[in-house]
């Protein structure tokens, strides 16, 4: 305030030094409240956003068990898809081999004779192992003079390795015949 002409000052309180605590008290009164207003906002933001968030939350839990409930509707499905695959890649797999096991059937079946029947079939890479019945001993010997003599196997590898009576009530013999193909016979 600008002094006037002729008015004096007096000032009769002495001047003191202003301590610690007394700054801070002063600086708590005013910056110190913003302070807290500040933290008080922050917090009830927290509070109010909470919830929003629990209800975020809810609605995804609710997505997963209808998620879930799709997915296991759809697993019987899913597994005959997973089994289709399986066989498809084994028979790409038989497939794709130079021996196909089909060649050697049609092979197998000019060499039987009639009376033989086969119970089973197996064919492991240029191995092949059947097991089949029939009513003489006749018709295993021609069958197994067919393979040795045939131009698909190995002569010293077809093997008759069991022959014994069908199980009661059955007529005839039950046989197992091994044999090892050539290469390129197959």
């Amino acid at each position: 305030m600008p002094k006037k002409p002729g008015l004096i000052s007096v000032n009769l309180l002495p001047r003191k030094e202003i301590g610690f605590g007394e700054k801070f008290l002063n600086w708590s009164l005013t910056f110190g409240r913003y302070i807290i207003i500040g933290t008080e906002i922050i917090v009830l933001i927290a509070f109010l956003s909470r919830f929003k968030l629990d209800r975020d939350l809810i609605d995804l839990h609710d997505q997963v068990k209808e998620g879930l409930k799709i997915v296991s509707s759809q697993k019987a499905t899913e597994d005959r898809v997973g089994a289709l695959q399986i066989r498809l890649s084994q028979i790409k797999k038989i497939n794709e081999q130079p021996q196909s096991g089909l060649f050697i059937l049609s092979k197998i079946a000019l060499l039987t004779p009639a009376e033989v029947v086969f119970t089973r079939i197996n064919i492991e890479g240029d191995k092949i192992t059947i097991i089949g019945t029939a009513r003489e001993t006749v018709a295993i010997s021609a069958f197994v003079t067919a393979f040795t003599d045939s131009n698909y196997f190995k002569k010293d590898s077809v093997l008759l390795e069991k022959i014994e009576s069908s199980k009661e009530g059955e007529s005839g013999l039950s046989f197992t015949i091994s044999a090892i193909a050539k290469e390129g016979g197959i």
